[in-house]
């Protein structure tokens, strides 16, 4: 476990935006990334919170909510992040037989 200062300027998108760099850039891994993140600044700034979650390359995002608990759904997947085998190759889960899935989010309230 390690922590990094990760500048924002007092914005919490752009936070966000460079806490996301870093994780992809410099996190070993592809599986999980956790958020915390208010949901008034999600539905201030739902597009550009959107844009970050599609762009994360991880296998599971969980935003407000532990990410393994992807684990315990057979309806979404579970594994690493399509092109970034550091985690392995492949998902488990998928009972929906969605093609080519590219990661599960799920999502949970923090008020």
């Amino acid at each position: 476990l390690a922590e990094v200062p990760v500048d924002g300027g007092g914005d919490p998108i752009s936070f966000l935006y460079n806490a996301a760099e870093i994780a992809e850039k410099k996190c070993f891994g592809s599986l999980t990334c956790n958020i915390l993140i208010p949901d008034k600044i999600v539905r201030k700034n739902a597009r550009e919170f959107d844009e970050i979650i599609a762009g994360l390359p991880f296998g599971v995002i969980g935003v407000n909510i532990f990410p393994a608990f992807a684990h315990s759904m057979p309806q979404l997947v579970w594994g690493a992040a399509p092109g970034h085998p550091q985690s392995g190759i492949g998902f488990i889960g998928n009972s929906g037989l969605y093609r080519q899935p590219q990661k599960a989010v799920l999502r949970a309230p923090f008020n």
